[in-house]
């Protein structure tokens, strides 16, 4: 269990940094007061989780792979 919290606290840790610094440089790029990083983050981490999502359905990765990608099948106990 330890090692499964390990992987999701670096996954969360390693998204929330790329989506903070990825989401800023668009925003600062784009004019208005629209949240453009925002949802360009958004999409993107949406299509790419659903297609990594369906391709991990055809091929295995080990377990704490897709926990580290998709905080998948994390359970107390």
């Amino acid at each position: 269990m330890a090692v499964k919290l390990f992987y999701v606290v670096l996954g969360g840790g390693t998204g929330a940094l790329l989506r903070y610094l990825i989401s800023g440089v668009i925003q600062k790029n784009s004019s208005g007061i629209f949240p453009y990083g925002t949802l360009a983050v958004n999409l993107t981490g949406a299509l790419l989780i659903g297609f990594l999502w369906e391709l991990f359905h055809h091929i295995s990765i080990p377990p704490n792979a897709r926990v580290f990608l998709f905080i998948d099948a994390v359970r107390p106990g």
